[in-house]
């Protein structure tokens, strides 16, 4: 995330300006860049696109709310679950809500990033996931609770302190 914040910064101080002892013959004629292309928005997803899973997670928040990029799930998933697997604690319990809030929600989906998330120590995860999960059936816990062990078991996930 830093090395993220740096780009953003170094882009920030060269759309300022030239340096202050160039002369106008010193300057050279740059061609300008689409706004797009400067964006501190656009650094975030070339960090992401690169496996940066801060950035994943930046954008898959920027998609999920509609901020600087229009709302849309779909990518929103796709960023939030690339960070989440990547080990980027805070997707997992966004992730969580993802799945809870859309309008096609994912109980059971929604139950095991929320699970993560509350092993994490997320208390707002916790909180969520005592409303939702008792939507659930028997063989959806069931299931639930062996795809939880592989996870942890698999990601070696230990409880925050």
């Amino acid at each position: 995330m830093k090395k993220l914040f740096a780009a953003i910064f170094c882009t920030a101080l060269l759309l300022a300006g030239s340096p202050a002892h160039a002369t106008p013959s010193d300057a050279v004629q740059a061609t300008p860049m689409p706004p797009e292309a400067v964006s501190p928005t656009h650094a975030i997803e070339a960090a992401a696109n690169q496996g940066d899973r801060d950035a994943q997670y930046t954008l898959g928040t920027f998609y999920m709310h509609g901020h600087h990029k229009q709302q849309n799930h779909e990518l929103a998933e796709k960023w939030l679950k690339q960070a989440a697997e990547n080990g980027q604690k805070d997707a997992l319990g966004k992730l969580g809500l993802l799945y809870a809030a859309t309008p096609f929600s994912n109980y059971p989906e929604a139950c095991f990033w929320l699970t993560l998330a509350a092993h994490e120590g997320d208390a707002a995860s916790t909180a969520l996931l005592e409303k939702i999960r008792g939507h659930l059936t028997k063989q959806e816990k069931a299931a639930l609770n062996e795809r939880l062990v592989q996870w942890i078991t698999t990601n070696k996930t230990e409880t925050a302190q």
